[in-house]
């Protein structure tokens, strides 16, 4: 064995992506979901891209093809949901002829065998029994068939709008600049208001 290959084995054995007894396992994977919590304390959903075990921590993307490394201790991993409940039996255990299959309509699981008629091997594409006897309805004749909301139990008649002011104008008398009057009303409402803290908020 010549000296450059055995060399290269030491540094390959020494390496630290190199597993041994020492090693933790993968925390995270590119292509992982997760949540970062930044500096301002909230939490931003991204991608992992790069994973950097050494100094553990994750370069990830987010939507706005920002990116931005981030400690392990400050992200989170998305769980991703593998087990689906079947609706009938709630259980989500499968066998090899009993598998939990997904409606694609409406996304609700039922076992192979707790579905009437039993769900046949190799189906792509498949809507449970509930689906096929429910045509969908447009959501604008769901509006329509929808009744109409009760009227409320205690009826506050409304004040009818006023067209005139409580005051005359004419009768204000103003400053040289038209900014304070001397009956201090500025309001149209008629109640007495100081310029310079009510109006102008």
């Amino acid at each position: 064995m010549s000296g450059t290959s055995r060399r290269r084995d030491q540094r390959d054995a020494e390496s630290p992506t190199a597993p041994d007894s020492t090693t933790r396992d993968r925390v995270f994977c590119c292509g992982d979901e997760v949540l970062v919590q930044r500096k301002d304390g909230n939490f931003y959903l991204g991608t992992v891209v790069e994973v950097n075990l050494v100094q553990e921590k994750c370069l990830v993307k987010f939507d706005d093809n920002t990116d931005h490394w981030s400690a392990f201790k400050h992200l989170a991993k998305l769980n991703k949901v593998d087990n689906v409940m079947c609706v009938i039996c709630k259980k989500s255990q499968t066998k090899k002829d009993n598998e939990v299959v997904v409606c694609d309509r409406c996304s609700r699981g039922y076992h192979q065998l707790c579905h009437q008629p039993i769900i046949e091997v190799g189906v792509d594409c498949w809507e449970c029994q509930r689906c096929q006897t429910t045509p969908p309805k447009p959501l604008r004749a769901m509006r329509k068939q929808a009744p109409a909301p009760p009227p409320p139990l205690s009826v506050v008649p409304q004040e009818q709008t006023k067209n005139k002011l409580p005051y005359d104008m004419d009768n204000l008398v103003w400053d040289t600049h038209h900014r304070v009057n001397s009956d201090n009303k500025y309001c149209y409402c008629g109640l007495p208001g100081d310029w310079y803290m009510k109006m102008l908020q």
